[in-house]
C-alpha cells in the first residue's frame, strides 16, 4: 500500500467516524448514487460513488477535491474487467452507505413512517 493509499484509507475511516458522529454531512450530487461532503474549515471535499453497471460486482470510488474543486487523489474498491481496487471494498462500501443515508435523510424518514404507523421510531 503506497503512502497516498494509506492516507486515503485513513481519510475514509475518519469520514466514517465523523459521519456516524454527525460532525460532517453529505449531499447528493448530479451523478446517480454519488454523494459529496465538504470538509470543515474549507480544506476541500470528498465524493463517494457506487457504480455497479459495468459488472456484477459493486465498484466504489472516493475522490478527494481541493478547495477549487479539482480532484487531487482517488481511491477505489472492487474488481472487475476494467479496474483493480486499491482499498478494501467494505471500507468504501460502508462510507457510501453512511453518506447515502445522511444525504437522503433515511433514518428520519423511516422514524416518521414508523411514527405514522404507530410503531415508534427510535434509533
Amino acid at each position: 500500500m503506497s503512502g497516498s493509499t494509506g492516507k486515503l484509507g485513513r481519510l475514509a475511516s475518519e469520514l466514517i467516524a465523523a459521519t456516524q458522529q454527525g460532525r460532517v454531512s453529505w449531499q447528493p450530487t448530479d451523478l446517480e448514487d454519488s454523494f459529496l461532503c465538504s470538509l470543515p474549515g474549507g480544506t476541500g471535499a470528498v465524493t463517494i460513488t457506487r457504480n455497479s453497471s459495468h459488472s456484477m460486482l459493486e465498484y466504489f470510488r472516493m475522490d478527494v477535491l481541493n478547495p477549487s474543486g479539482t480532484v487531487i487523489d482517488t481511491a477505489s474498491s472492487g474488481v472487475d474487467l476494467f479496474t483493480t481496487g486499491d482499498l478494501p471494498n467494505p471500507l468504501l462500501s460502508e462510507l457510501h452507505d453512511l453518506a447515502r443515508r445522511d444525504a437522503l435523510n433515511v433514518d428520519s424518514l423511516l422514524d416518521s413512517m414508523l411514527d405514522e404507523l404507530g410503531g415508534g421510531g427510535g434509533s
